[in-house]
């Protein structure tokens, strides 16, 4: 970061979360449509951030909202 330049950091990336790859037929990236699944397009970096809590949706929702649109692996509790 001592680099001339813009700086980027990636949701997730500040925390040291991987990207995620084994996520179920929930994608809705046009990328893994076009492709018929042959790309699996940019759904893995889109999981919701973990904020807090010891279960899913870990804090990025609140209690009694519905499930975020891609599940959270459970290591991230």
């Amino acid at each position: 970061m001592a680099l001339p330049g813009t700086v980027y950091i990636y949701q997730g990336e500040e925390l040291g979360l991987p990207e995620v790859e084994n996520i179920p037929d929930c994608r809705g990236d046009p990328i893994y449509h076009r492709t018929q699944g042959e790309d699996p397009g940019r759904e893995g970096c889109r999981v919701p951030l973990p904020w807090d809590g010891s279960a899913e949706p870990c804090g990025f929702s609140p209690a009694g909202a519905d499930r975020p649109w891609l599940p959270q692996p459970s290591a991230w509790a």
